[in-house]
Order: structure tokens, then sequence, then C-alpha cells
């Protein structure tokens, strides 16, 4: 059958658990949405790094030359970006698509 999926919130795609055509199972997960207004980094780690990163730890997004304090508020698997959001709003602005690195502490 067709049907239409639509999301609850408005927000962005973090991950996409099912494609076209596929069949997914009852109460299975089809996407992981963002849904928040607030700044964020994604930011990528190697598998070896990935098992050591946990929701709640502290890490540091660097960007236009300063440094922000920030932390893990999701994680959906070592394939996926984990997302990183800022402990407070920067002050310069910070646009979409920037470069920026990322680091979190040791857990």
């Amino acid at each position: 059958m067709n049907a239409d999926v639509r999301a609850p919130v408005a927000g962005r795609v973090l991950a996409r658990k099912v494609q076209p055509d596929e069949y997914p199972a009852l109460a299975q997960t089809l996407v992981s949405i963002l849904d928040s207004d607030d700044l964020w980094v994604l930011a990528r780690f190697s598998v070896q790094d990935f098992d050591r990163v946990r929701v709640g730890q502290s890490a540091s997004v660097s960007a236009g030359g300063r440094v922000f304090a920030a932390r893990v508020s999701g994680l959906v698997g070592p394939e996926e970006p984990a997302l990183l959001e800022f402990i407070a709003r920067p002050l310069m602005a910070l646009r979409p698509g920037m470069i920026a690195k990322a680091a979190v502490a040791a857990g």
C-alpha cells in the first residue's frame, strides 16, 4: 500500500532507517529527526573513537577561530554523525555548512 509518512515535528532528518519500497516492521523507527531551533554541530568519529563517545560527555567545537563549549546530545550509530549542542549560544554568527572541528572529552 502507498502511505504518506509525516513527522510529528518540524526538523532535520539525521538518519533514515528504511529505503523506498522496503516494508518496515510494526513500530519500527523510520527516521531520526532533530527537533531543535538551537545551534548544533554534526560530528563524525572513527568507529574506534565512536565506541568511547557517550551522550552527556563534554565536548568543544572550534569554528571561526574560536572555541565553544558543547556536549554530546545525540548518538545514532558509528556510521551516522553524533549531535553536539552548544552549552551557551555562540555570540558570533555560525552558518550552516561552516567548517568546524569537534573534540569530545575522554570518558
